[in-house]
């Protein structure tokens, strides 16, 4: 079952959409699961790009110690053509969700779920090979300003780590990426959906090997293997020599690997997030170092495609001229975010608007048919704050405020003049306090919202300010004037 669903909150009725789909009896292809999870792939490292980070690290380190950072997540669980062998469940992807929030949280690097889709695609379910295949394939499900995680049932590829055509944990394909695949029987393995992402996020594994290996006494820790300075020398480099070995168990090292320097008492970095001694379930308590973290912002902080993946501390959706009837809409504010004019969502868009605390002003409609939107706090708080200001029923028509006479204690608040008006209209208003915002909003007389204009830190005592309707068809229209708690209007006549 597929949900496209959107939840709104206060005073916006909640609807749900449950689209179904036939589950054939046939399965695309046979699959076999590894009995214990089974390392990732390898990848190709950007050099420019990390060359880049580590730059911006060395001048911004100061700045780096502490995260802050709000990054879109985007699931997708691909299964064969006709729908079957689907490669995760929704549950599991739940799970999954919980544990990158848990391994990041250390840092205050945070994560909102932004979706979960099916992709049908026998050849990414069971047939992909992640050495020989191309991986644009993934490109036309790939959703935009999100790290994309896809599950299937079956990695294929030359690995050193495994025989050939063997399942495997994931792979980023390149490094830093805004992808990244994980196989079925690593799901809940290894925090495998951490190690993954820790990829996209620019970091490599401890042993990587493309940088020469790493002096056990630290001494070239930040010009080999992983290039970080905290991660102690990994001898897993060394596993496809003979001087590598290990414990009946495989969680021990017990090899007489010798460094660059001749040294062999290596002290492995066992628990590592990016190191592969999980892999034969001996170690459940992994975790980043401080100086992984810092890389991890330094991504964040410098590479294009990941700060499109980020969130500002404040976030704004709206207006549109138009509905948005398809495509996405996703985006969120570390602390805020809120919708501004008129912002109508219809059609097959899909939306996800999260932060701190979501504002949802008049003019917010959502009546998708095959899409869905959903509103969410943030990961990175404790208690969220969602809400709609001056709360509004879900409805795909505006809903203009009664435009009679105003209340008599209010009348001489607000003026507008000439009335008719033909070019320029004089709008008077008389403030009794200090407001942080004064907003003006002109609709038409079929509800559709023509012009809105936002003043700043108003000080109390009589406001002036002008409109232009010179570009307006001669008309009815309703001025609307709102800030603290109150809410004017008035009826103005545009001639020609």
């Amino acid at each position: 079952m597929k949900h496209l669903h959107y939840n709104n909150v206060h005073g916006v009725k909640n609807k749900t959409r449950n689209i179904f789909f036939s589950l054939w009896l046939v399965l695309c292809a046979f699959v076999s699961h590894a009995q214990q999870p089974l390392p990732c792939g390898g990848y190709k490292i950007d050099m420019p790009k990390l060359k880049a980070a580590i730059e911006f690290e060395k001048k911004n380190l100061h700045a780096l110690t502490v995260g802050n950072q709000l990054v879109r997540v985007y699931f997708h669980i691909v299964t064969c053509d006709n729908g079957s062998n689907a490669a995760a469940t929704e549950a599991q992807i739940k799970t999954e969700f919980a544990t990158l929030v848990s391994d990041y949280a250390g840092d205050g690097i945070c994560f909102i779920n932004a979706g979960l889709d099916y992709v049908n695609s026998t050849k990414l379910d069971t047939l992909f090979n992640a050495t020989s295949d191309n991986a644009n394939l993934f490109d036309p499900y790939r959703v935009p300003n999100c790290i994309n995680v896809f599950y299937m049932k079956k990695i294929l590829g030359s690995n050193g780590a495994c025989s050939n055509n063997c399942g495997i944990g994931g792979t980023s394909l390149k490094i830093p990426n805004t992808f990244c695949l994980i196989s079925s029987g690593n799901i809940g393995a290894g925090h495998t959906v951490s190690h993954e992402v820790g990829h996209c996020f620019g970091l490599l594994h401890t042993f990587e090997p493309a940088n020469g290996f790493e002096d056990i006494d630290g001494s070239n820790s930040s010009s080999s293997a992983d290039l970080i300075t905290d991660t102690p020398a990994d001898p897993y480099a060394y596993n496809n020599q003979s001087c590598f070995s290990t414990s009946s168990n495989g969680c021990t090292y017990t090899g007489n690997c010798k460094d660059p320097k001749g040294q062999t008492g290596f002290s492995p970095p066992y628990t590592n997030m990016m190191a592969y001694w999980w892999a034969n379930s001996c170690y459940a308590n992994l975790f980043f170092t401080n100086n992984q973290f810092t890389r991890v912002n330094s991504f964040l902080s410098s590479n294009s495609d990941l700060i499109n993946c980020a969130s500002p501390a404040v976030a704004v959706v709206g207006p549109y001229i138009f509905p948005v009837s398809g495509g996405y809409i996703i985006n969120s504010g570390i602390t805020q975010l809120s919708t501004i004019g008129n912002v109508p969502i219809t059609g097959s868009t899909i939306a996800i608007l999260g932060g701190g605390t979501v504002y949802l002003e008049p003019g917010f409609h959502a009546y998708p048919t095959t899409g869905f939107v959903r509103v969410q706090g943030a990961y990175c708080y404790s208690a969220t704050n969602l809400s709609l200001r001056k709360a509004m029923e879900d409805t795909s028509a505006t809903l203009l405020p009664p435009v009679g006479k105003l209340p008599l204690e209010e009348k001489d608040l607000l003026k507008a003049y000439p009335n008719p008006v033909a070019s320029i209209l004089n709008v008077s208003l008389k403030l009794q306090n200090d407001e942080p915002t004064v907003r003006l909003q002109l609709y038409s007389n079929n509800g559709a919202r023509i012009k809105e204009i936002t003043l700043h830190n108003i000080q109390k005592g009589e406001l002036t300010t002008r409109l232009t309707v010179s570009d307006l068809p001669a008309g009815l229209y309703h001025l609307i004037v709102l800030y603290g708690s109150k809410k004017l209007t008035t009826k103005i006549i545009v001639s020609r």
